[in-house]
């Protein structure tokens, strides 16, 4: 547990001393236990000190495919001893012990506690927060243990007797769900019962902004190249070594205009502001949680690749990155979208700078158009068949030429019988980059990709 729930648990534990040390000083048999039997009332159950987790119902943030626990301490106030069971947990990731501690580690208790509040200061230091996780790993080694994992199973808590029973639980799922543990007491079928509970956000180690949207940027712009940030954190963990790359290798580093940087740590005041800005109510539950870590890492858009062998698309891009680290199990990916403009206009007025097939029957395939224009007088475009996938095919029709400015429509056509399913469609190599590309010819100049996004669903009826 993190030291705030330790501190919860140091409390209970204080009061908790001061149950037991009062029950056996004032309880214990002689004239004084006349009045105290008649407060008390014993009825063959058991008292827990407290049965939600948090208090608050407020969600203990755990990792994912973690294992957790959380003792509820218990006391026998009767005359007798009390026999326990489970009569149901929420699900078979959660399972219940009872730990019975020996009477004689009970009474050095309040001696091991006073050590534990001589060594506090305010705040709580971590030093104490060590005491009491070795008072309690000192009570387990000694106490009576009973697994109460099926119906079957029970455990005793003798007479006037202390313990705790300790609810324990692995997170298979992410998301916000509660474990529990329903109880019997003295008898399965009329015997009390009590439900134990605990409320939990199973969150994964790495997390990411899974969009980052650069807008409309100008050809120009790249130039001297445009620097953006890949932002992710940790909610469970205070480091990570990092790792990206393209989720589509387009022949390694060197050949891409899209230059990752390495990552960068951010101060504790930029995690505050993170984690201010990841838990307002207009950003969603998907971001909301603590960020203990958290990196930025450099995306810079350049004209050209670093080998200078290929340039920039123009037109709508949409990009996807892998982040992981050898800590974790699995990665994370975050998409860039944005649009270059410039040396060729992709639509007309308000028409999107796509082509959407909507669902069409993929027997048939289906055609549709777009229309470009271009101030540049000498520019000639041509269809790029290599760059294009196969189940597309595409066809640039010069339309009239006004004032010095050229204009083309684009037919655009999913060849029947070739595609299928929905475009684009992640971890597929022949349909992450749906789009046409396009090559644009300037005298004296390297050809220029024009790319245009294709979108559909080829169905089979």
């Amino acid at each position: 547990m993190k030291q705030t729930q330790w501190v919860v648990a140091l409390v209970v534990l204080a009061v908790m001393v001061f149950v037991i040390t009062f029950a056996m000083n004032y309880l214990g048999g002689g004239a004084t236990s006349t009045p105290v039997t008649e407060v008390l009332k014993p009825t063959n159950e058991v008292i827990f000190l407290d049965r939600v987790f948090p208090a608050d119902r407020s969600h203990l943030v755990q990792e994912e495919r973690s294992n957790g626990h959380y003792d509820y301490w218990l006391y026998n106030p009767n005359d007798q001893a009390v026999v326990l069971g489970v009569e149901r947990t929420s699900c078979r990731c959660a399972g219940a012990e009872l730990f019975v501690p020996d009477s004689r580690a009970i009474a050095d208790l309040p001696v091991a506690f006073a050590a534990v509040l001589g060594a506090t200061a305010n705040p709580l230091p971590v030093a104490a927060v060590g005491l009491y996780g070795q008072i309690l790993d000192n009570l387990s080694r000694d106490a009576t243990r009973y697994e109460l994992m099926t119906r079957n199973e029970t455990g005793s808590v003798p007479a006037g007797g202390l313990g705790w029973i300790r609810l324990s639980w692995k997170g298979e799922r992410t998301g916000k769900q509660n474990q529990f543990a329903k109880l019997w007491m003295d008898d399965r079928v009329s015997g009390k019962t009590a439900t134990l509970e605990v409320f939990l956000n199973y969150l994964e180690p790495l997390r990411v902004r899974p969009t980052l949207d650069v807008g409309t940027i100008r050809d120009d712009d790249l130039r001297n190249g445009l620097t953006r940030h890949l932002i992710c954190w940790s909610s469970t963990r205070d480091q990570l070594t990092l790792t990206v790359r393209p989720a589509v290798d387009r022949g390694g580093v060197l050949n891409d205009p899209f230059v990752l940087g390495k990552p960068e740590p951010l101060s504790a005041r930029e995690c505050q502001a993170l984690e201010r800005e990841n838990n307002d109510p207009s950003a969603g539950e998907a971001l909301a949680g603590p960020v203990r870590s958290a990196y930025r890492i450099p995306l810079t858009l350049q004209q050209v690749s670093p080998n200078g062998k290929n340039p920039f698309d123009v037109g709508p891009f949409r990009r996807r990155f892998l982040i992981g680290s050898p800590d974790v199990i699995g990665e994370q990916s975050i998409v860039v979208n944005g649009r270059v403009s410039g040396l060729v206009e992709i639509g007309l007025g308000d028409e999107n700078a796509e082509i959407n097939f909507f669902t069409f029957p993929r027997k048939r395939g289906k055609r549709e158009k777009l229309f470009l224009q271009s101030d540049a007088p000498d520019i000639k475009l041509e269809f790029d068949r290599v760059r294009t996938p196969e189940y597309l095919e595409a066809k640039l029709v010069p339309e009239t030429t006004n004032a010095g400015r050229q204009s083309w429509r684009l037919e655009v056509q999913v060849l029947p019988g070739k595609a299928f399913g929905v475009f684009p469609r992640r971890n597929d190599p022949a349909y992450e980059d749906a789009a046409v590309y396009l090559k644009a010819l300037l005298p004296g100049k390297e050809p220029r990709a024009i790319r245009i996004p294709v979108s559909g669903t080829a169905s089979e009826s």
